[in-house]
């Protein structure tokens, strides 16, 4: 299965959910918080300004 990354968890992260859904996407969420609009994708929590997140994500 691709997988997509997307940064932030935000109102268009939970946007892609359905579409992902449909093409057989696994997407995963860098979110600032918990509790994020796209809370129901793959979620890790993290700082953005933290390049070792990042790359780990």
């Amino acid at each position: 299965m691709p997988t997509v990354g997307v940064i932030g968890g935000g109102q268009l992260a939970r946007m892609m959910q359905p579409a992902a859904i449909a093409m057989g996407v696994e997407l995963k969420v860098f979110a600032e918080q918990e509790g994020s609009s796209a809370r129901y994708a793959t979620t890790q929590v993290g700082d953005y300004t933290d390049f070792d997140q990042l790359a780990r994500f």
